[in-house]
């Protein structure tokens, strides 16, 4: 799956989360779109395309609740740019995942509502990849129905 995507949407890490810059920097290395999220306003997250040419690093600053955000000037992500021979693998961050796949965000939403519109707004195949800890991954966690399942986690110990 990885291989097949040339587009690809990464979330920044936090210390409690796996660190994925060795990722990025290797779908850099493989001409990837590599796109990372950004808090817009209050209920809203939008996804930025990285430069190639230039580290993670220098593209970044802290942004929303301490999380490395893009700076300004880089091309938003728009699904609508995208066709259904278009490959997208989207990283997707949590507190934590079940076996089910099912995942609970940080609480406020941003990844449920920008995957929702993705997906009622496209026939682009997409895949959902959680990143986790094992530690975070339990036999079943509570869900509500606006939560977006994820189609596979991989974890430090194994791939679910």
């Amino acid at each position: 799956i990885y291989q097949k995507a040339k587009t690809i949407l990464f979330y920044m890490p936090l210390k409690t989360e796996p660190n994925i810059f060795k990722i990025i920097e290797d779908s850099f290395s493989q001409k990837k779109e590599c796109y990372i999220p950004k808090i817009t306003d209050e209920t809203t997250m939008n996804f930025f395309l990285l430069e190639k040419e230039k580290t993670i690093l220098e593209q970044v600053e802290s942004g929303f609740y301490g999380i490395l955000e893009p700076k300004e000037n880089l091309p938003q992500f728009k699904i609508e740019n995208f066709s259904n021979k278009d490959d997208i693998l989207i990283f997707v961050p949590a507190m934590a995942f079940d076996i089910n796949k099912n995942r609970i965000g940080k609480g406020k939403g941003f990844y449920d509502r920008f995957l929702s519109k993705i997906f009622t707004n496209t026939k682009v195949n997409i895949t959902l990849a959680g990143i986790s800890f094992d530690c975070f991954i339990f036999d079943k966690i509570p869900t509500e129905k606006n939560d977006m399942k994820v189609d596979f986690i991989i974890s430090d110990c194994k791939i679910y």
